[in-house]
This record gives C-alpha cells, structure tokens and sequence, in this order.
C-alpha cells in the first residue's frame, strides 16, 4: 500500500512538472487568434489540444527574420566554449587538487567550496571590472572566459579523481613523465561520466544565462538567445511559444542522448 501512495505520488508531481512543458509545446502550434483568446482574453481557461494546427510561429519566427537564427547560433558558440573549457580546466586543477600533494591544498579546495557556494550574483561585479580592464568588454569573451573558470567544475571532477587509486596513477608515471599524457590518455578515459556530466551541467547553466549578457554585452545582436526571448514574448504570442521550444531543444536532446551516464557520472561522484 505505501509503495503505491508512493507510486501515486510521483505520477502527479510528474504531471505537475511536464504539463507547463506539454501546454508550451502545443500552444506553438496554435494561432495568434486562438492564443490572444486564451491567454490574453481569457476566454477559454485551458486548452491542450490547438482547434487548428499551424506553422505560422515558427515560419515567422525562423525565417520571416533572421534575428532568431542569430542569437541561437550565438547561444550555442558561447554555451559550447564554455563547457569544453570549463571541463578542461576543471580536469587540469581537479587533478591537481586531487592527486598532487603540495603545501596548502586543503585549503585551496576549500577556497572552491566557499567560491562554489556563493550565487554568481556576488561575483558578477568583480568579474565586470576585470572584463572591463581587459578590454573584453562587449565581446563574448566576457561571458565566456568567466564561465570557464567556473568553482563547481574543479569541485566535481576532484572528487571524481579522489576515486582512482595512486598506484594507477604511478604506474602511468613509469610509463612517461609527461603530465598531459597522464591525463589525456590514463585519467581522462577513467573519469569520462564525470567529464560528460560536467559537461551537460556546464552547457545548460551557459545556456540559460541572463544576468550575464544583460551586464557584460552592449550590443543586442551579440545577446545570446536567453536574453532575447523575452522581449519577442511581448511581440507574437505565436513566435514566443515557438521560440520557447525551440529554445528548449538543444538541452533536452542533450540530456536524452546522454542521459545514463549523467546519472552515471552523478552518482559514481564521492561528495
């Protein structure tokens, strides 16, 4: 009996959860007519299902104007650099926190933590000046260099590594003194869920951005499309369902394609 409470439980917060999802997917197939009735008039209280199927949203949206095609294809440079570097860096120092005794290392990986648990709001003024003295300011640099250095990467992947043995890693040592080999072909292919895992994490914080572009860019057609989309929403309530699923595509195919072994790499972890 508690098993199916249980059971029934989950099923209605996963109905609860996937039915904004659901309602999304299909109000991009209905017209500017139908959704001004239902979401603007307020008309009709729900409806799943469109009276009419249509096209026009995403017709308008991908090819009467190619601002939409623009800021994804932003979107996706700036999501994509930052998560290839943000796992190498995280593979670089996580290593090196993990496996290389030295003088104040706890206290360097503390350091991570503290970083870690601070929400990216303390650190975005910091990082504003240092773009700005750079002279980064406006580029997609600005976004792109601070992600990579992102605390939880180097967190995740040292307590991926905590998990091989030494003797592995002085076996590998015998074998070649050079610390990159070490690392591309003996602990890489050992931590790959842990790197894929990042790697998913990463590109879908990168993705979802807003404060960030809002600070550190100027120009509008160098906005990511995170940023972009809520202005359309105020524009055709046609174009910005459609956009928002659109929007949704790339992390969800990501995670679908790769879904064991984020789980996999999330729970192989020693926190």
């Amino acid at each position: 009996m508690r098993k199916a409470f249980i059971t029934v439980g989950l099923a209605i917060a996963a109905v609860v959860f996937l039915l904004p999802v659901f309602i999304t997917f299909t109000s991009s197939f209905m017209g500017l007519t139908e959704l001004t009735q239902l979401y603007e008039q307020h008309s009709v209280w729900m409806r799943l299902i469109p009276m009419k199927v249509t096209l026009n949203g995403y017709y308008e949206l991908l090819f009467a104007s190619g601002s939409y095609l623009s800021m994804f294809w932003n979107s996706m440079l700036v999501a994509t650099a930052i998560s290839v570097g943000n796992v190498f860096v995280a593979l670089l120092v996580g290593y090196v926190l993990a496996k290389v005794p030295f003088r104040g290392r706890d206290s360097l990986r503390f350091m991570y933590i503290a970083m870690m648990m601070m929400p990216f709001q303390v650190t975005l003024l910091p990082n504003y000046i240092i773009v700005k003295q750079l002279g980064l300011y406006n580029t997609i640099w600005a976004l792109i260099l601070p992600g990579m250095f992102a605390p939880f990467g180097v967190f995740l992947l040292s307590q991926f590594l905590r998990g091989i043995s030494d003797e592995m890693v002085e076996a590998a040592v015998l074998e070649t003194n050079s610390p990159i080999q070490i690392l591309v072909q003996v602990v890489a292919p050992m931590v790959y869920p842990g790197l894929l895992a990042l790697f998913l994490l990463s590109f879908s914080e990168a993705w979802n951005m807003v404060e960030q572009p809002l600070i550190l860019l100027q120009d509008s057609w160098r906005y990511p499309l995170s940023l972009v989309l809520n202005n359309v929403q105020g524009a055709n309530l046609a174009v910005a369902f459609a956009g928002s699923v659109l929007y949704m595509l790339p992390v969800v195919l990501l995670y679908r394609m790769f879904e064991e072994e984020l789980f996999q790499g999330l729970s192989v972890a020693k926190f």
